[in-house]
C-alpha cells in the first residue's frame, strides 16, 4: 500500500521538472556567458588550447548539471512524500490503539454495571426477608431467630439480642446507598467513553476522506500520460549516464593533453639549453670555467628531472582559482622552466674543438678505470673465497691424530695452545666468506652476483657437507663439529652486526631525528652497561660467614676488574624448563632403552616390547677393576641389567636400582645389609690404629668445575639454607658452617687435582718415580681415598653421575693403574644409563656429563637420583659410622648454567637430612670442587704469558696485580665449605677456633685430602703424614709455593694468591 502511494507521488511531481522553451533559451545564454568569462580569465598562452577544448563542452556540462538538479529535486520530493505518508500512518495507528483501549474500557465498565445491578437486586431480596422475619417474631410472642450471614459480613457479630438485628438492617441500607452512588459514577464514565469513541469515529472518517483525496489525486492522470512520464524518467537516467561517460572521457583527454604539452615543452627546452651551453663552451678558454659550466649543466639536468606532471597540475589548479591568484603569479610553463636556466647568463663560451677533446679525454679515462676495476673484482672475489676455505680447512686443526699425539692429554694441551690462535683466525674467515656475500648483496659489481652465490655454496659445503655439526661426535681427538658450529655462529653474528650498522647509516641519511633517538638509546644502554660492569664485582669477596681478608699475613688474592659471570648470568642457559618427557615420546623412549640394554632388537614386535615392564641394574661394586674402567663400565652395566616382574621383585633380589619402563620412572632402594656392617667391623678390628677419627659421619659433595663465587651465583637456595647455621657472636646452634676463602687448585684441569685427591700423587710424581713405585706396588699397592675410608671401619657409599673418580687411569695413564689399590664403596650407584651417557662418546656435548643442557633422564635430573641414593643410604645406616661420597659433573660444561638445576635437589637433600637428624651426630659435611670454570675461551684470550720474572716484577711493584681476569682468578679458587655438628665442636677443644682461622689461609688439594683421612682415622697416622690439615692450625703466611702445585704448571703464571714480597 505504501509503495503504491510513493510511486503515485513520484509520477505526480515529475512533470514540473521540465523546462519551457523560454527557460531553455535563457539557460543557454547564461551558460554561454559563463563560458566567455572563463575563457577571458585564463592568461596563460600555453594552456589556451586546453581551455578552448574545455569550453566546447560547457553546454553538455550545464545539461548534466540540470539533470542532476532535476534528479535532486525529484529525490527530495520523493523523500517528503514518504515522510508525510509515514506520519499519516503513524497517527492512524495511534488512533486505532486508542480506540481499541476505549472499547476495552467500555466493555469492562459494562460488566461492572451488570454486577452492581445484580448485587442491588440481591440486596432488595434480603431486605424483604428481614422484614418478614421481624413480623414472624412479633407473631410468635417475640421469639428470636438468629440472623444468618447470607450476603454481607457485619463488622460486629453480636446475635444475642434484638438490637443486633436492627443494626444489621441499618448496615444493609447504608451499603445499598453506596452501591447506587458507584453505579451512577460508572454510568457517567461509560457515557464519557462513548462520547470519545464517537469523536474518534468522526476523526477517522475525516482522515480517511483526506487520504482518499491524496491517493485519488494522481489517479486522475490517464494511463498514456503515466507511460509518457515513466519513459521520460528512463530517458533522463540514460542521459545522465551518457554525461558521466562524457565527463570521464573529457578528464582523460585533459590528462593526455597535459602530458603531451609537458613532453613537448621538455623536448623544446632541452635543445635550447644544450645549444646555449655549447655556445658557452666556445667562448671559455680555461679549464676552471669549463668545470664550472659543466657543474651548472649537471645542476640544470637535476632540476629538470625534478619537475613532473604533479607540479604542472598544481600550477594549473592555481590558475583556475581566479579569486585567489594574482596577476603577477600568472606565467607560462616555459617561463616556469626558464627560471632554472638563468645560470647561463653572462657566461663565456668554450671553443667547440676544445669541448670535443675534453669529452673524449674523460671517456677514455673512465673506460680504462672500468677495465682495471673489473679485473680487480674477479681477482679479489676469487681470492676471498679461496682464502676463507684455505684457512678453515688447512690452518685450523680438525683432529688430534693418534699416530702423532699418543695420549689424549696431549690433545687437550694442543687444543689449549691453538685456541687463542683460532679465535683470531675465525674473524678473518668470516670476513672472507661474508664479505663476498655482502658485496654481491649490494650488487656493486656484476661479478659479485656470481661470487655471492659461490660464497653461499662454499659456506654450505664447509658447514654441512665437509664437516658435521653433530656435537655428539666431538671429543678430545675431533674438533671439527665444534669449530664448524663456532664458524656458523660467527657468520650469523657478523651478518647481524653488518645489517645493524647498515640500518643505522640509512637512518642517519634519511631520518635524522630517529637517528638521534637511536644514538640516545645506545648511549643509555652503554651507560647502563658500563654501570653494571662497574658494580659487577660488588660482593665478590664475600661469603656466607665473612669475606676475604686482604690484610697481612695472608697471601694477596688478585681482585677482578669486571666480573663477567655476574654480568651475563643466565644469558647462555640453553636448557628446557623441565625434564618431563612428552607422553608422545614414551613408546619411542622405552624402545630406545630396551635396544641399548640389548633386551630387544630392531625386529622385535610391539608385543615383545610391551612384555618388558621393569628392568633392574646390577650392583656395580661387584664388578672387577677391568670392567670398572670408564670405557667398559657402562657396557658392563648394560650387559648385566636384568628383566624383573616388579619393583618388589628387584628389591627382594637385593638390587638397589630399577626402572619402570611403562612410566619411565627410576626407583632406588637402599637396604641395610648386615654383611656390610660385619665387614666394616672386621676392617675396624684389623686396623685398630686407624679408627681414632673424630667424625663418625662424613658427607662429601664433590662438584666438578665450580668456583667459590659460582656456588653463590647458581646454588642460591642451598646457600641460603646453609646460612642458617652461620653463628653470630655469642650464638650457638646444632651445627656450624665455615667457608674457606683461599682454597687454591693445584692445576688448571681436573686430572691432577682428582689424582691428588684420590691417590695422593700427581702424575708427574708417579712417572718420575715409576720404577720405585712399580717395585713397591708388587708388595703393597698405594691406597686410594675410598680404601682409607673403609680401613677406619666406616661404611662407604659412593653415588655419582660422572666417572671423575673412576677416570684417573684412562687411556695413556692405564699403565700406572696397577700401582694403586682400586677400592670402591660398600654401596655404589653410578648413573651410567645409556639414555644419559652416549655409549659411543662419553664426551658428547649434547648429552651426558659434558652436555651444555641440563642432564635429564626418566623425567628427572640425574643429580636428583644421586642425592636420593645418598639420603636413603644415610637413613638405612643412621646409627652406623659411615662416609657418603656424592660426585657431580653438572658444572663441567661451557655455559656455566647447568649447575643451577641441581640447586633444588641439593636443598631438598640438606633439608631432609637435617629434619631427620642425619646431620646432628658427630657429622662433618663438605661441599667442594677441584677448580673453577676453565672451558670458556676467555681464559686463553686473556692468558698471561709465562715469564720467569713475574714474581720479581711483583716484588718490585707489590701493589700491582698482574692479572685481573675474573675467569683466570676463579678458575684457581674452587669452592670449599664445611658444616660441623655442635657435638664435635664441644668434644674437640679449639676445633672451632682452628677452623675459623684456617678460612683465610691458602691450602691445596693435598691438605684437604689429609683432612678427610684424619677425620676418620685420627692424628698421627703414618708418622703424622696427614697431620697438616684443616683440623689443625695452618701456616698463615703460606703462598702457592707451599700448596703442592703441579710442577708442570708455571706457578708464577697461574697462582692467584701471590706472596707478600713487601714483607
Amino acid at each position: 500500500m505504501i509503495s503504491e502511494r510513493i510511486s503515485q507521488k513520484e509520477n505526480q511531481y515529475c512533470e514540473p521538472l521540465k523546462y519551457s522553451e523560454g527557460q531553455k533559451k535563457i539557460k543557454k545564454e547564461y551558460n554561454q556567458e559563463n563560458c566567455n568569462k572563463q575563457q577571458n580569465s585564463l592568461p596563460n598562452p600555453d594552456l589556451q588550447l586546453y581551455q578552448q577544448q574545455n569550453t566546447e563542452n560547457q553546454y553538455d556540462q550545464q545539461q548534466m548539471t540540470y539533470q542532476i538538479q532535476c534528479s535532486g529535486d525529484l529525490s527530495l520530493r520523493q523523500n517528503q512524500i514518504q515522510k508525510n505518508l509515514l506520519e499519516e500512518f503513524k497517527d492512524e495507528l495511534q488512533l486505532q490503539q486508542e480506540n481499541t483501549q476505549l472499547q476495552l474500557d467500555i466493555s469492562n465498565l459494562s460488566f461492572e454495571e451488570d454486577d452492581i445491578q445484580n448485587f442491588q437486586i440481591e440486596q432488595k431480596q434480603n431486605s424483604q426477608k428481614i422484614l418478614n422475619i421481624e413480623k414472624l417474631g412479633d407473631y410468635n410472642n417475640n421469639q428470636k431467630i438468629p440472623l444468618r450471614k447470607t450476603f454481607i459480613q457485619s463488622p460486629e457479630k453480636k446475635n444475642d439480642d434484638g438490637i443486633q438485628e436492627i443494626q444489621d438492617t441499618q448496615y444493609i441500607l447504608t451499603k445499598q446507598q453506596e452501591v447506587e452512588s458507584l453505579l451512577q459514577i460508572s454510568r457517567a464514565i461509560i457515557d464519557k467513553a462513548l462520547e470519545i469513541n464517537q469523536e474518534f469515529c468522526i476523526y477517522q472518517q475525516q482522515l480517511s476522506l483526506k487520504n482518499s483525496q491524496i491517493i485519488d489525486a494522481p489517479l486522475s492522470i490517464d494511463e498514456t500520460q503515466y507511460e509518457k512520464l515513466y519513459e521520460e524518467k528512463l530517458q533522463n537516467q540514460l542521459e545522465q549516464q551518457d554525461l558521466i561517460q562524457i565527463q570521464d572521457q573529457q578528464s582523460s583527454n585533459q590528462y593526455n593533453y597535459k602530458k603531451e604539452n609537458y613532453d613537448n615543452n621538455m623536448q623544446n627546452l632541452i635543445p635550447i639549453q644544450v645549444q646555449s651551453i655549447n655556445n658557452s663552451f666556445e667562448m671559455v678558454e680555461n679549464v676552471g670555467k669549463k668545470n664550472s659550466l659543466n657543474k651548472k649543466f649537471s645542476d640544470f639536468l637535476n632540476n629538470l628531472k625534478g619537475v613532473d606532471i604533479v607540479q604542472i597540475e598544481n600550477y594549473e589548479r592555481q590558475l583556475s582559482l581566479e579569486d585567489q591568484t594574482d596577476s603577477s603569479q600568472k606565467q607560462t610553463v616555459e617561463d616556469y622552466y626558464n627560471e632554472n636556466q638563468q645560470f647561463n647568463e653572462n657566461q663565456e663560451l668554450l671553443n667547440e674543438e676544445e669541448k670535443k677533446n675534453w669529452y673524449i679525454l674523460n671517456f677514455e679515462l673512465t673506460e680504462k678505470q672500468r677495465k682495471i676495476l673489473m679485473i680487480c673484482k674477479w681477482v679479489l672475489g676469487a681470492t676471498l673465497l679461496f682464502l676463507g676455505a684455505y684457512m678453515f680447512i688447512v690452518v685450523l686443526d680438525k683432529t688430534c691424530p693418534e699416530e702423532k699425539y699418543e695420549y689424549k692429554q696431549m690433545c687437550v694441551e694442543l687444543l689449549n695452545s691453538k685456541i687463542n690462535e683460532w679465535l683470531k683466525i675465525f674473524p678473518v674467515i668470516c670476513f672472507c666468506l661474508l664479505g663476498v656475500t655482502i658485496l654481491g648483496y649490494y650488487k656493486f659489481f656484476d661479478p659479485y652476483r656470481i661470487f655471492m652465490g659461490l660464497g653461499l655454496v662454499e659456506i654450505i659445503i664447509l658447514c654441512f657437507c665437509l664437516y658435521s655439526l653433530d656435537l655428539s661426535k666431538a671429543d678430545e681427538r675431533n674438533f671439527a663439529p665444534a669449530q664448524t658450529l663456532v664458524l656458523l655462529v660467527a657468520l650469523l653474528l657478523f651478518s647481524v652486526l653488518f645489517f645493524i650498522c647498515r640500518g643505522i647509516v640509512w637512518i642517519y641519511y634519511s631520518k635524522k631525528i630517529v637517528f638521534l633517538g637511536i644514538v640516545g638509546i645506545f648511549a643509555i644502554f652503554f651507560g647502563i652497561s658500563m654501570y653494571q660492569m662497574a658494580i659487577s664485582c660488588n660482593g665478590w669477596d664475600e661469603g656466607l660467614d665473612g669475606y676475604i681478608d686482604f690484610d697481612d699475613p695472608y697471601c694477596k688474592i688478585n681482585e677482578p676488574s669486571v666480573c663477567w659471570p655476574n654480568v651475563i648470568d643466565g644469558w647462555l642457559d640453553l636448557s628446557p624448563g623441565s625434564c618431563t618427557i612428552s607422553k608422545k615420546k614414551y613408546d619411542s623412549t622405552k624402545k630406545d632403552a630396551l635396544l641399548y640394554y640389548g633386551l630387544i632388537d630392531d625386529n622385535s614386535s610391539q608385543q615383545d616390547i610391551d612384555a618388558i615392564q621393569y628392568i633392574a641394574w646390577p650392583k656395580t661394586n661387584t664388578f672387577s677393576f677391568e670392567k670398572r674402567k670408564y670405557d667398559t663400565m657402562q657396557k658392563t652395566l648394560m650387559e648385566n641389567t636384568i628383566v624383573v616382574n616388579s619393583l618388589d621383585d628387584a628389591w627382594n633380589q637385593g638390587l638397589e636400582a630399577a626402572i619402570d619402563l611403562n612410566n619411565l620412572e627410576f626407583h632406588i632402594n637402599v637396604q641395610k645389609d648386615n654383611d656390610v656392617i660385619n665387614a666394616a667391623q672386621q676392617r675396624k678390628n684389623d686396623n685398630p690404629n686407624l679408627t681414632n677419627g673424630i667424625a663418625d659421619n662424613v658427607i662429601i659433595i664433590y662438584i666438578d668445575t665450580l668456583s667459590r663465587n659460582q656456588v653463590h651465583r647458581k646454588l642460591k637456595k642451598s646457600m641460603n639454607y646453609l646460612k642458617n647455621y652461620v653463628w653470630a657472636e655469642g650464638e650457638e646452634k646444632s651445627k656450624k658452617f665455615y667457608e674457606f676463602y683461599r682454597f687454591h687448585a693445584i692445576d688448571k684441569y681436573t686430572m691432577n687435582n682428582n689424582m691428588k685427591l684420590h691417590y695422593d700423587y700427581q702424575y708427574k710424581e708417579v712417572y718420575d718415580n715409576f720404577d720405585d713405585m712399580q717395585a713397591q706396588a708388587q708388595t703393597e699397592q698405594f691406597p686410594n681415598l675410598m680404601h682409607q675410608f673403609k680401613q677406619s671401619g666406616h661404611i662407604l657409599a659412593h653415588s655419582s653421575n660422572t666417572c671423575t673418580s673412576q677416570c684417573s687411569f684412562r687411556d695413556e695413564n692405564s699403565a700406572i693403574s696397577g700401582f694403586f689399590n682400586q677400592d670402591f664403596g660398600d654401596h655404589e650407584f653410578l648413573m651410567y644409563d645409556p639414555l644419559y651417557i652416549n655409549p659411543d662418546n662419553y664426551f658428547d656435548s649434547s648429552r651426558g656429563p659434558g652436555s651444555i643442557q641440563r642432564r635429564c633422564v626418566y623425567n628427572k635430573d640425574t643429580n636428583a637420583f644421586v642425592f636420593d641414593y645418598g639420603q636413603k643410604f644415610l637413613e638405612a645406616y643412621k646409627d652406623e659410622k659411615k662416609v657418603l661420597y656424592l660426585e657431580f659433573t653438572d658444572s663441567h660444561e661451557l655455559t656455566s648454567e647447568v649447575v643451577q638445576y641441581m640447586d633444588e635437589h641439593m636443598y631438598n637433600f640438606l633439608k631432609n637430612c637435617d629434619e631427620k637428624g642425619l646431620l646432628d651426630k658427630n657429622t662433618m659435611l663438605f661441599i667442594m670442587a677441584d677448580h673453577g670454570q676453565h672451558l670458556l675461551p676467555s681464559f686463553y684470550m686473556a692468558e698471561q704469558p709465562a715469564t720467569d720474572d713475574m714474581w720479581q716484577k711483583a716484588k718490585e711493584n707489590p701493589n700491582k696485580q698482574y692479572t685481573q681476569d675474573v675467569y683466570k682468578i676463579e678458575r684457581m679458587l674452587p669452592v670449599l665449605q664445611m658444616m660441623v655438628s655442635k657435638d664435635l665442636l664441644d668434644n674437640n677443644e679449639d676445633l672451632d677456633e682452628t677452623l675459623t682461622d684456617n678460612r683465610q689461609v691458602i691450602f691445596g688439594m693435598g691438605d684437604l685430602r689429609n683432612t678427610f683421612v684424619s677425620a676418620v682415622q685420627g692424628e698421627g697416622v703414618q708418622n703424622g703424614k696427614y697431620d697438616y690439615n684443616l683440623l689443625n692450625p695452618l701456616t698463615q703466611n703460606n703462598d702457592c709455593r707451599n700448596i703442592g702445585m703441579v710442577s708442570t704448571l708455571n706457578q708464577e703464571q697461574f697462582c692467584v694468591c701471590r706472596p707478600r714480597f713487601d714483607e
